[in-house]
Protein backbone atom coordinates (compact mmCIF):
# COMPACT_ATOMS: atom_id res chain seq x y z
CA UNK A 1 0.00 0.00 0.00
CA UNK A 2 0.89 3.67 0.17
CA UNK A 3 0.13 4.48 3.80
CA UNK A 4 2.65 4.37 6.64
CA UNK A 5 2.71 1.02 8.46
CA UNK A 6 1.88 1.62 12.14
CA UNK A 7 2.79 -0.81 14.92
CA UNK A 8 2.28 -0.73 18.66
CA UNK A 9 5.06 -3.22 19.41
CA UNK A 10 7.30 -4.55 16.66
CA UNK A 11 9.40 -7.61 17.50
CA UNK A 12 11.79 -9.00 14.90
CA UNK A 13 12.26 -12.76 15.23
CA UNK A 14 14.72 -15.43 14.05
CA UNK A 15 17.77 -14.20 12.10
CA UNK A 16 18.58 -12.51 8.82
CA UNK A 17 17.25 -9.27 7.38
CA UNK A 18 13.80 -7.73 7.71
CA UNK A 19 13.23 -5.18 4.94
CA UNK A 20 10.91 -2.21 4.85
CA UNK A 21 9.20 -1.24 1.62
CA UNK A 22 7.40 1.77 3.10
CA UNK A 23 7.76 4.21 6.01
CA UNK A 24 6.77 2.70 9.35
CA UNK A 25 6.30 3.74 12.97
CA UNK A 26 6.32 2.01 16.36
CA UNK A 27 4.40 3.63 19.20
CA UNK A 28 5.73 1.46 22.03
CA UNK A 29 8.71 -0.94 21.71
CA UNK A 30 10.94 -1.82 18.75
CA UNK A 31 12.67 -5.09 19.63
CA UNK A 32 15.38 -5.88 17.10
CA UNK A 33 16.72 -8.94 18.91
CA UNK A 34 19.52 -10.32 16.65
CA UNK A 35 18.01 -9.14 13.37
CA UNK A 36 19.03 -6.49 10.86
CA UNK A 37 16.19 -4.08 10.13
CA UNK A 38 16.88 -2.67 6.66
CA UNK A 39 14.73 0.43 6.24
CA UNK A 40 15.99 0.93 2.68
CA UNK A 41 15.05 4.40 1.47
CA UNK A 42 12.30 4.56 4.11
CA UNK A 43 12.12 5.74 7.71
CA UNK A 44 11.45 3.77 10.86
CA UNK A 45 10.06 6.11 13.50
CA UNK A 46 10.06 5.15 17.18
CA UNK A 47 7.41 7.42 18.67
CA UNK A 48 7.81 6.24 22.27
CA UNK A 49 10.00 8.79 24.09
CA UNK A 50 11.26 6.24 26.63
CA UNK A 51 15.06 6.02 26.10
CA UNK A 52 14.74 2.21 26.39
CA UNK A 53 12.11 1.89 23.65
CA UNK A 54 14.59 0.13 21.33
CA UNK A 55 15.86 -3.28 22.43
CA UNK A 56 18.61 -5.20 20.63
CA UNK A 57 21.49 -7.62 20.97
CA UNK A 58 24.74 -5.66 20.48
CA UNK A 59 26.64 -6.53 17.29
CA UNK A 60 23.66 -8.61 16.13
CA UNK A 61 20.53 -6.48 16.06
CA UNK A 62 20.80 -3.14 14.29
CA UNK A 63 19.19 -0.76 11.78
CA UNK A 64 20.61 -0.03 8.32
CA UNK A 65 19.35 2.48 5.77
CA UNK A 66 19.97 3.84 2.29
CA UNK A 67 19.54 7.27 0.70
CA UNK A 68 16.98 9.24 2.68
CA UNK A 69 16.19 6.25 4.90
CA UNK A 70 16.65 6.91 8.61
CA UNK A 71 16.09 5.55 12.11
CA UNK A 72 14.02 8.25 13.80
CA UNK A 73 13.43 8.71 17.53
CA UNK A 74 11.14 11.06 19.42
CA UNK A 75 12.61 12.42 22.66
CA UNK A 76 11.36 14.44 25.63
CA UNK A 77 13.87 13.57 28.34
CA UNK A 78 17.30 14.80 29.33
CA UNK A 79 18.64 11.26 28.88
CA UNK A 80 20.79 9.22 26.50
CA UNK A 81 18.93 7.90 23.44
CA UNK A 82 20.84 5.16 21.65
CA UNK A 83 20.62 4.67 17.89
CA UNK A 84 21.79 1.07 17.13
CA UNK A 85 22.81 1.67 13.53
CA UNK A 86 25.16 -0.34 11.37
CA UNK A 87 25.72 -1.81 7.96
CA UNK A 88 27.00 -5.04 6.47
CA UNK A 89 29.86 -4.31 4.10
CA UNK A 90 32.77 -6.80 4.13
CA UNK A 91 31.43 -7.94 7.49
CA UNK A 92 29.12 -6.36 10.04
CA UNK A 93 29.95 -2.84 11.13
CA UNK A 94 27.87 -1.94 14.18
CA UNK A 95 28.68 1.67 15.06
CA UNK A 96 25.95 3.15 17.26
CA UNK A 97 25.59 6.77 18.24
CA UNK A 98 23.93 8.34 21.26
CA UNK A 99 22.05 11.62 21.43
CA UNK A 100 21.32 13.21 24.80
CA UNK A 101 18.94 16.20 24.63
CA UNK A 102 19.66 18.93 27.15
CA UNK A 103 16.00 19.65 27.89
CA UNK A 104 12.72 17.80 28.36
CA UNK A 105 11.04 19.53 25.43
CA UNK A 106 9.82 17.48 22.47
CA UNK A 107 12.52 16.73 19.91
CA UNK A 108 13.01 14.34 17.02
CA UNK A 109 16.33 13.02 15.72
CA UNK A 110 17.15 11.01 12.59
CA UNK A 111 20.25 8.85 12.03
CA UNK A 112 21.76 6.78 9.24
CA UNK A 113 25.19 5.10 9.18
CA UNK A 114 27.02 4.85 5.86
CA UNK A 115 29.84 2.31 5.59
CA UNK A 116 31.62 3.94 2.65
CA UNK A 117 33.89 6.85 1.84
CA UNK A 118 31.86 10.02 2.36
CA UNK A 119 32.84 11.14 -1.14
CA UNK A 120 30.62 8.42 -2.62
CA UNK A 121 27.63 10.26 -1.11
CA UNK A 122 28.72 13.69 -2.34
CA UNK A 123 30.87 14.82 0.61
CA UNK A 124 34.49 14.52 -0.61
CA UNK A 125 37.12 14.34 2.11
CA UNK A 126 39.34 16.66 0.09
CA UNK A 127 36.87 19.50 0.71
CA UNK A 128 37.76 20.77 4.17
CA UNK A 129 38.57 24.14 5.70
CA UNK A 130 42.05 23.31 6.98
CA UNK A 131 41.01 22.46 10.54
CA UNK A 132 41.30 18.69 10.05
CA UNK A 133 44.41 16.60 9.44
CA UNK A 134 42.52 13.55 8.17
CA UNK A 135 39.14 11.85 8.29
CA UNK A 136 37.71 8.34 8.46
CA UNK A 137 37.53 6.91 4.95
CA UNK A 138 35.43 3.90 5.94
CA UNK A 139 32.20 5.25 7.42
CA UNK A 140 30.31 8.30 8.59
CA UNK A 141 26.86 9.16 9.96
CA UNK A 142 23.97 11.31 8.89
CA UNK A 143 22.49 12.93 12.01
CA UNK A 144 19.64 15.40 11.83
CA UNK A 145 17.37 17.14 14.31
CA UNK A 146 14.08 17.17 12.45
CA UNK A 147 12.01 18.87 15.15
CA UNK A 148 13.01 21.71 17.49
CA UNK A 149 16.42 23.36 17.50
CA UNK A 150 17.64 22.80 21.03
CA UNK A 151 21.16 21.57 21.71
CA UNK A 152 22.04 17.98 22.59
CA UNK A 153 25.14 15.92 23.34
CA UNK A 154 26.28 13.79 20.40
CA UNK A 155 28.40 10.66 20.98
CA UNK A 156 29.92 8.49 18.22
CA UNK A 157 31.29 5.04 19.01
CA UNK A 158 34.14 3.32 17.20
CA UNK A 159 36.64 0.49 17.64
CA UNK A 160 40.24 1.76 17.36
CA UNK A 161 41.69 -1.64 16.39
CA UNK A 162 39.36 -1.72 13.38
CA UNK A 163 38.62 1.94 12.67
CA UNK A 164 41.82 3.73 13.66
CA UNK A 165 42.32 6.39 16.33
CA UNK A 166 40.41 9.66 16.16
CA UNK A 167 40.32 12.74 18.39
CA UNK A 168 37.53 14.90 17.00
CA UNK A 169 34.42 14.95 14.83
CA UNK A 170 34.08 16.61 11.45
CA UNK A 171 30.82 18.18 10.28
CA UNK A 172 29.87 19.09 6.70
CA UNK A 173 29.03 22.81 6.58
CA UNK A 174 28.74 25.06 3.53
CA UNK A 175 30.22 22.44 1.17
CA UNK A 176 33.26 21.54 3.27
CA UNK A 177 34.26 19.53 6.32
CA UNK A 178 35.05 21.50 9.46
CA UNK A 179 36.19 20.60 12.95
CA UNK A 180 33.22 20.32 15.29
CA UNK A 181 35.33 21.70 18.16
CA UNK A 182 36.38 20.33 21.52
CA UNK A 183 35.14 16.82 22.28
CA UNK A 184 35.27 14.60 25.34
CA UNK A 185 36.61 11.05 25.18
CA UNK A 186 35.33 7.93 26.91
CA UNK A 187 35.23 4.16 26.53
CA UNK A 188 32.46 1.60 26.89
CA UNK A 189 33.01 -2.12 26.45
CA UNK A 190 34.67 -2.59 23.03
CA UNK A 191 34.13 1.01 22.00
CA UNK A 192 35.96 4.29 22.24
CA UNK A 193 33.62 7.27 22.23
CA UNK A 194 33.91 10.87 21.10
CA UNK A 195 31.32 13.18 22.63
CA UNK A 196 30.43 16.68 21.51
CA UNK A 197 28.48 18.45 24.23
CA UNK A 198 25.76 21.03 23.62
CA UNK A 199 25.78 20.55 19.85
CA UNK A 200 23.33 22.44 17.61
CA UNK A 201 22.70 20.25 14.56
CA UNK A 202 21.39 23.02 12.25
CA UNK A 203 20.45 20.55 9.45
CA UNK A 204 24.13 19.89 8.64
CA UNK A 205 23.65 16.12 8.65
CA UNK A 206 27.02 14.49 7.79
CA UNK A 207 29.27 13.79 10.81
CA UNK A 208 32.58 11.92 10.57
CA UNK A 209 35.40 10.75 12.82
CA UNK A 210 38.51 12.86 12.28
CA UNK A 211 41.80 14.08 13.65
CA UNK A 212 42.25 17.76 14.34
CA UNK A 213 45.03 19.63 12.62
CA UNK A 214 47.69 20.53 15.17
CA UNK A 215 49.01 24.06 15.58
CA UNK A 216 47.65 27.29 14.08
CA UNK A 217 45.71 27.10 10.85
CA UNK A 218 47.63 30.00 9.37
CA UNK A 219 51.18 31.29 9.81
CA UNK A 220 51.10 34.69 11.46
CA UNK A 221 54.30 36.77 11.15
CA UNK A 222 55.59 38.22 14.40
CA UNK A 223 57.31 41.17 12.72
CA UNK A 224 57.08 43.18 9.48
CA UNK A 225 58.98 45.91 7.69
CA UNK A 226 57.08 49.00 6.47
CA UNK A 227 59.02 49.01 3.19
CA UNK A 228 58.51 45.30 2.58
CA UNK A 229 62.21 44.44 3.01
Amino acid sequence: GTQVSEFYNLYLENIGVKTQTIDASVSNVLKLNSVQLATGFNKMKVLNTDPNAIEFVPFAGFVSSQGDGRLVRNTNQNAAYLFPVGEINSGLKFRPITIEPKSTNANQFEVRMVYADAGTEGFPLSNQNGSLANMNQNFFHFVNQSESTEVADLSIAFIPSEDGNWNTIGNWKENEWTNIGTVATASNSNFSILKKENWAFANDEPHILANAKEGPLYAIPNAFAPNGA
